[in-house]
């Protein structure tokens, strides 16, 4: 849950229906989460009032440096890679340089298909500020985006149509029809040459 700048992680083991963008309530036990405060064993009350919070845009190095954990972000990226896990999708993003990663929890088996993107478009992703070992004392460590919904990634830019791949493809085209053009003009001097000895024994 966030409040304003200030955001902090809640577990529970509740199963009552929370909407994304409700403000809400939580109840649990203090506790700490990658060295923060944190409410463990909680309930969460949604008290169906919708009021939903503006993601922060953030630089890369600003999210590696551990200043906005669990908070509601927005990170540009290159997409280099996409994979379908068994409870999650994921995808690697590249920005300045670094690799990271935006995952949308799918719900298991029974999911809808992937969102599709293709490979070298840019993304804009939207989710939650997380890290497996946070350190304020640390310069930079690895971070990753978590998903609200399927829809909090979305392509900002298709990637360009002079990609590696489509360069050698049309590398390819041309020498195929480079070629074709030298063996038409191969069989045309082949054939003149045949009716000039014809006409030369008449």
């Amino acid at each position: 849950i966030q409040d304003g700048t200030k955001s902090m992680w809640i577990a529970t083991m509740t199963h009552d229906p929370v909407h994304v963008g409700d403000i809400a309530d939580a109840i649990g036990f203090p506790d700490a989460h990658d060295g923060h405060l944190a409410l463990a064993r909680a309930e969460v009350k949604d008290s169906q009032i919708f009021a939903p919070i503006t993601p922060k845009p953030a630089a890369v190095k600003e999210l590696m440096a551990s200043g906005n954990l669990f908070d509601l972000v927005s990170v540009e990226g290159v997409v280099a890679a996409s994979v379908r896990e068994a409870a999650q999708d994921e995808y690697v993003l590249v920005n300045d340089g670094q690799i990271f990663t935006a995952i949308y929890r799918n719900g298991g088996p029974m999911a809808s298909p992937m969102k599709e993107i293709p490979v070298g478009s840019r993304v804009r992703a939207i989710g939650i500020c997380s890290q497996e070992d946070s350190n304020r004392f640390v310069a930079m460590l690895p971070f990753e985006i978590l998903l609200r919904t399927r829809d909090d990634i979305t392509i900002v830019a298709h990637p360009s149509p002079l990609s590696p791949r489509n360069l050698l493809l049309l590398i390819g085209l041309l020498l195929a029809v480079l070629f074709a053009v030298g063996a038409r003009g191969w069989l045309v001097e082949r054939k003149g040459r045949r009716q000039t000895s014809a006409l030369a024994y008449i």
